[in-house]
């Protein structure tokens, strides 16, 4: 069985959005800023508007905030300053919005799909029954694999991103894999983070092989690897 089906199998389908060629924004983060505890600062003024039925990857050095970024926005952690809202949510009694998301974490390995996706609705409340998430956050998830596994994963992803209908954040290091996935990648620069770069990939879907031989696909991988150069050049300047 390939691994989509099982992600099929698992996982209600979102519902079918009214907008969804419209982009119609999900999720919107204003100003975003976190300080841990000890004064560490993680991010710094970050805006993003995710739109529906999008597929968003983030890319940045290691540290930058990438992950604290989906955790905030799964609320799974205080923001420190700024806004996220929720421009299409339901809410519940006491005014908070309720998050129709899954999160894949990069530290549970030992969870099935489900329960890796189901944490967040879980803690928000939400049966197994109702879980029928429109928004997929995936924590570096291909991270440990070699290039053929995660060349098939790719696929698989795209497969069930297409039949489910949702809008996906991925974080991932690989410019190959955020090239070949995603719609948009999100640049970050180094700690504390903050949003350098958006950038359009504009190839159609689906994608195959075919899109990873091409002249596309090779501009794009040269585009992307210079804003992440920069914010680099950022950061080595700024120890010296």
């Amino acid at each position: 069985m390939a691994i989509a089906d099982h992600f099929l199998e698992q996982i209600p389908a979102a519902p079918v959005a009214l907008k969804s060629a419209g982009r119609c924004p999900l999720i919107k983060l204003s100003g975003v800023g976190k300080t841990h505890r000890g004064g560490a600062l993680a991010l710094a003024d970050v805006d993003l508007t995710v739109g529906e039925g999008e597929f968003v990857s983030i890319l940045g050095p290691s540290g930058c905030g990438k992950s604290t970024s989906l955790r905030l926005v799964a609320g799974l952690g205080r923001i420190s300053s700024g806004t996220i809202d929720w421009p299409q949510s339901r809410y519940d009694a006491s005014g908070e919005p309720i998050r129709d998301l899954g999160f894949v974490f990069q530290e549970m390995p030992w969870a099935t799909v489900f329960a890796n996706i189901y944490l967040p609705l879980k803690l928000a409340g939400v049966s197994r029954a109702a879980a029928k998430p429109r928004i997929l956050l995936l924590d570096e998830p291909f991270a440990a694999l070699d290039e053929i596994t995660r060349f098939r994963l790719n696929n698989d992803l795209l497969r069930v991103w297409q039949a489910q209908r949702w809008t996906v954040l991925f974080v991932t290091h690989s410019v190959f894999e955020a090239v070949y996935l995603s719609n948009r990648i999100i640049v970050m620069s180094a700690r504390p983070g903050r949003i350098v770069a958006d950038l359009p990939i504009t190839a159609p879907y689906p994608r195959g092989e075919a899109f990873r031989t091409s002249t596309a696909y090779n501009e794009f991988c040269r585009i992307t690897p210079g804003a992440l150069g920069r914010t680099m050049t950022n950061l080595s300047e700024e120890e010296h």
